[in-house]
């Protein structure tokens, strides 16, 4: 079953178990040779993690991000941190299709890159007093984040070709290379590297790249220890005024908004 599929078909979810976790840096986690036994949704904050499957094939996934691993799955992965308090909500689940048999969401790990504040809100929710919340909202909130998700990208589908340059973004959010450089380490040139990446992401290197800066912009903002001009000066912007120009047009909100907004929604929480 693909997600983007699920909201037209007939489902049922079964055995939701919500649980936010902690890590120490540089955790390692491997389930090579004993198979995943339920869906996972991973919700990371303020953190990465780096998956290699059975197969060799290796996925970062960065803060923000949301990863699914199916059943039946193998892989190793490693958490590190971008703060001390970062942390991974990971929901599992059982799928059944319409006949009632098990199935999954997607065939492998799938990323779903940069998703916003419902989200992670979703996934709060769902996690808070696990124990207590009854079964049917579990599933409503289980639910949302499906319909939620299956309007992003899916990078485990995306061209192998690419693989290095998405790595190097994700693990170097801060810094912003010329596209020469991305086409570089993919070992293509820059035309025929700007024309694959569109095809497999549906947006330009330049978009893609700074969209993950201001993802970092708001890992941040969050955090409330920096200035919005220190920010703006680590994450590379010529002016403070260009940063905020850039995040009002992706969020349509300007970063002390956001901040404040941020502040406001989990004292509510």
């Amino acid at each position: 079953m693909d997600i983007k599929k699920l909201t037209s078909s007939d489902f049922n979810i079964k055995f939701i178990n919500a649980m936010q976790q902690f890590w120490p840096n540089e955790r390692h986690f491997n389930c090579i040779n004993n198979p995943k036994k339920n869906n996972l949704l991973l919700f990371l904050s303020d953190c990465t993690v780096t998956y290699i499957t059975k197969d060799g094939t290796k996925l970062i996934a960065k803060s923000g991000d949301v990863v699914y691993t199916p059943t039946n799955s193998e892989y190793t992965a490693t958490i590190t941190k971008l703060h001390d308090n970062g942390y991974t909500v990971g929901v599992n689940f059982l799928l059944f299709d319409e006949n009632l048999v098990a199935t999954t969401l997607e065939n492998g790990i799938t990323i779903y890159s940069n998703t916003d504040k419902n989200v992670e809100l979703l996934f709060s929710k769902l996690h808070q007093n696990e124990t207590h919340t009854p079964y049917l909202k579990k599933r409503i909130l289980l639910l949302q984040i499906l319909l939620a998700l299956s309007s992003y990208s899916s990078p485990s589908a995306y061209s192998p070709l690419i693989a290095p340059a998405l790595n190097y973004l994700a693990q170097n959010p801060e810094k912003a290379p010329p596209i020469i450089e991305l086409a570089k380490i993919c070992s293509v040139s820059e035309v025929y590297f700007r024309k694959k990446f569109r095809e497999c992401m549906g947006i330009s290197p330049i978009e893609y790249r700074n969209a993950l800066r201001l993802e970092r912009a708001k890992s941040y903002l969050e955090r409330d220890e920096k200035t919005i001009l220190e920010i703006s000066e680590i994450l590379g912007y010529a002016t403070v005024s260009h940063f905020c120009q850039q995040f009002k047009k992706q969020y349509g909100i300007s970063p002390l908004a956001y901040r404040n907004d941020y502040k406001l929604i989990n004292r509510q929480l």
